[in-house]
């Protein structure tokens, strides 16, 4: 029998990444809001001593995705072990648990053109919408409504929407469209797996 061959993950200075992950078994990874807030602190903590821009993020009860931009030859995989090293040590000793939170290590996938980062920053900052839960707009866990003009936060570099979309209005327009694309696209897949 043969091992699978671990494939080493490359990245590059100046790329844009999509980086997700979840809880092991699908199991919740944030239980309360100090959860959440202790998750984002550790964002802000890293971003700069590893050079990353985060761009968009949103966490739910069991995943998270970000979409990153490595600044410099530090790879964005360092960041992500540092947080999710942190979070996890966190979580386990406040919920008194032991192993790992996360079902493996982290996927990623890069921004290849302008046309995938916009639809990444749709389903990135909506993702709380596109699984059905809730309005993105009114959901405060994820970078949203730092885009939308519902609050004003500095924490994610928001040049790249900024120079496309001429107000929070126009963008969230385009995100309302590409919501129903992406929801669309998921009970497709269901349908073709009953």
């Amino acid at each position: 029998m043969s091992q699978a061959k671990y494939r080493k993950k490359e990245f590059f200075q100046g790329a844009y990444y999509h980086t997700y992950n979840r809880g092991v078994n699908k199991e919740p990874i944030f239980l309360d809001d100090d959860d959440f807030i202790y998750y984002i602190i550790k964002l802000r903590q890293f971003k700069d001593k590893y050079k990353v821009d985060i761009i968009f993020y949103c966490l739910l009860n069991n995943h998270y995705h970000q979409l990153l931009n490595q600044l410099s030859e530090i790879p964005v995989s360092k960041f992500l072990l540092a947080v999710n090293t942190s979070y996890g040590g966190y979580f386990n000793k406040k919920y008194k648990r032991v192993g790992p939170l996360m079902q493996d290590r982290f996927k990623q996938s890069v921004i290849r053109s302008d046309a995938h980062f916009n639809a990444m920053s749709v389903y990135v900052n909506c993702n709380y919408e596109i699984h059905g839960l809730g309005k993105a707009r009114d959901y405060r866990w994820s970078s949203y409504q730092d885009y939308i003009g519902l609050r004003n936060g500095t924490f994610c570099n928001k040049n790249k929407i900024i120079i496309q979309f001429k107000t929070g209005k126009e963008y969230e327009e385009f995100c309302d469209r590409l919501i129903a694309e992406f929801q669309e696209k998921k009970i497709a897949k269901m349908e073709q797996r009953s």
